[in-house]
């Protein structure tokens, strides 16, 4: 998926920065305010109280929209992410058909 929203955030003009850990999407947070934060649901490792970390992190940073996805199978997860306060949460399906609405500006 990453390299689907890479090729149309390039191809839409979009800045895009990526982070394979709670701790470096924090880091890119406090330095450069996003104002979109995507999270795959499945990265290895992730926590549910580490998403809701993070959220915080977002409020804190100026509140950029928070988007959650994941397979559709994994309800449990897109339910946690629900809980935690995700603006939006999507089927990884949803995504893939949806990247550009979710990257655009609104």
């Amino acid at each position: 998926m990453s390299s689907t929203v890479s090729s149309v955030a390039k191809t839409m003009d979009e800045p895009l920065k990526t982070a394979n850990s709670v701790a470096a999407a924090e880091r890119l947070i406090q330095t450069d305010q996003p104002r979109l934060l995507l999270v795959d649901l499945q990265t290895p490792n992730l926590q549910t109280t580490e998403i809701a970390l993070l959220l915080q992190s977002i409020a804190a940073a100026g509140g950029a929209r928070s988007v959650a996805y994941a397979q559709h199978v994994n309800k449990d997860l897109l339910d946690e992410a629900r809980g935690a306060g995700f603006d939006q949460i999507l089927t990884r399906g949803q995504m893939h058909n949806n990247v550009a609405d979710v990257l655009r500006h609104d």
